[in-house]
């Protein structure tokens, strides 16, 4: 298993405790409006900020595994060779987008990286960090997938 693999893992394993947070944040926001008739803003942010770091924690794992939304209708209908070469290239794509991504939140967070949340006043910077984390491994992934690809498409083996 590569180091990467073995990140990606660890990632969907903290997804699972992002979770258990999200949940018992939710359900106890549903207590206290419902039974005391009493609501904080700050548990709200917890479940955002759990939702953001689960979901974008998860996403290179899935990629990795192929479990990612994708439609493959028409990759299925492609020889295998050109299959591949089509696959590599949505690698790439991923890749590139995950660089823009990066970039263009590197350019949002100097100017508000500091700004915090209104209630429990969290940095922006560190209420994203499992978004930039894991479009950051998602990025590694991609890039690790295209390279098996290309390599794979080179040598005419399967990958």
């Amino acid at each position: 298993m590569s180091a990467l693999s073995a990140v990606t893992r660890f990632c969907e394993r903290v997804t699972f405790v992002f979770l258990a947070v999200l949940t018992a944040a939710i359900l106890l926001q549903l207590l206290l409006r419902n039974v005391f008739d009493y609501g904080h803003p700050g548990i709200e942010e917890i479940a955002r900020a759990s939702h953001v770091s689960l979901v974008f924690l998860a996403i290179p794992q899935l990629f990795r595994n192929g479990k990612h939304i994708r439609i493959d209708l028409v990759v299925n209908a492609l020889p295998p060779r050109v299959a591949r070469v089509l696959e590599a290239f949505a690698a790439l794509a991923t890749a590139v987008f995950c660089g823009f991504f990066l970039y263009g939140d590197y350019l949002f967070m100097i100017r508000n990286g500091n700004v915090a949340s209104p209630a429990l006043e969290i940095p922006n910077y560190l209420f994203f960090a499992g978004a930039y984390i894991g479009i950051g491994l998602l990025l590694l992934t991609a890039a690790e997938r295209f390279v098996i690809l290309l390599a794979g498409s080179r040598s005419g083996g399967a990958a």
